[in-house]
């Protein structure tokens, strides 16, 4: 044990450790190092020893970041159980060595601190329609970004969202993924994502539609003015340098907020994700919603956040199958009804109040 290693020295060691196993590209680690930076600043814990911080600094933590705000709103659950995660994740590899992954930590304190994480509200999935995506075009037609050279914003933001329904990458593989030769574009309709840019560190080829709009989909794509191996999405200044992850977000929203599209009515990234999760899942299967949105075989994600919202046809179907049986039994008939005549509709008339 070391039980008088400043806390400053480990929080050190772990963002280098957790740089060791992350792709050379991964977002992880900066993550890892700017929350455990926030909670040193905010629990003052720079010169403390590791063993001296328990379970009331990472309440008193959590407490103080529910008062920050975030573009004029408060911290949601949602990223501060991202931080509760990073936090536990951390102190327990300083904890005692155990069994299974457990043998991998440290050993440096007897009793690492740990918190539960907090309530998230239920967010049901967005899936926008037909009429959200010809707004957007419309607004898209005066963008002014991406400022790359010979490109069109117009360009650009139509590939960017055509690309994103028919293959529905994640925010990062979408900026990042190459521009293939030609034989790989216009034959085989295939893009191959590195492992660096995928968020579980797999190769993932993505299909560039079938039969009915495959060409079309390339056609456009081709029209992008990048080379093989560059970005295929030219995301960048003028002068070729990449631009932000976030900066993509936020001008997706700002070309919608300035054509006067009111924001429950603005299309985001993950909503065009949600949509395809949704849809495919129920014209085809859960299997193939599964392969679309990056999820692995045997995740849950699709009926948890997907199909448990959207009725199906045969949510409706079954519906219908146990409400015959009521009907089979008369619920519908008083016992002075005469023969069954089939459905009626009844006028309504408000009671009057008394």
């Amino acid at each position: 044990m070391q039980p008088d290693m400043l806390f400053s020295d480990f929080c050190r060691m772990y963002v280098a450790a957790v740089r060791l196993v992350s792709g050379p590209h991964s977002a992880h680690p900066a993550n890892v190092a700017a929350t455990l930076d926030r909670f040193t600043r905010y629990t003052r814990s720079q010169q403390r020893p590791l063993s001296s911080l328990t379970a009331f600094d990472m309440l008193s933590y959590v407490t103080a970041r529910k008062t920050d705000l975030y573009r004029g709103r408060a911290v949601k659950n949602v990223t501060l159980n991202n931080e509760i995660r990073t936090l536990n994740a951390a102190f327990g590899k300083a904890g005692p060595k155990g069994r299974g992954r457990a043998r991998e930590n440290w050993n440096l304190i007897v009793s690492p601190p740990y918190m539960h994480e907090l309530p998230e509200p239920e967010i049901q999935p967005v899936v926008i329609t037909e009429q959200q995506l010809k707004a957007f075009l419309e607004a898209a037609a005066d963008a002014k970004c991406p400022r790359a050279e010979v490109c069109d914003p117009l360009l650009f933001w139509r590939a960017a969202v055509l690309l994103e329904l028919s293959t529905s990458m994640r925010r990062r593989a979408l900026i990042h993924v190459p521009r293939p030769d030609d034989h790989a574009l216009l034959a085989l309709r295939e893009l191959t994502l590195p492992s660096d840019f995928d968020k579980n560190g797999r190769v993932l080829v993505y299909p560039i539609g079938g039969d009915e709009h495959g060409p079309q989909i390339v056609e456009l794509l081709s029209r992008l003015p990048t080379r093989p191996g560059e970005r295929l999405l030219p995301w960048s200044h003028p002068g070729g340098r990449p631009m932000s992850l976030n900066h993509f977000s936020h001008t997706l929203k700002m070309i919608q907020r300035r054509a006067g599209i009111a924001e429950g009515a603005r299309i985001r990234l993950k909503d065009m994700r949600s949509t395809v999760g949704t849809l495919v899942a129920d014209e085809f299967s859960d299997a193939v919603a599964k392969k679309k949105l990056g999820h692995g075989p045997k995740t849950n994600t699709i009926q948890i956040h997907y199909k448990s919202y959207r009725p199906s046809e045969k949510d409706r179907q079954a519906s219908d199958f146990m409400a015959a049986m009521a009907f089979r039994a008369g619920i519908d008939r008083g016992p002075d009804d005469g023969p069954d005549d089939g459905p009626q509709i009844i006028p309504f008339s408000p009671r009057t109040a008394v």
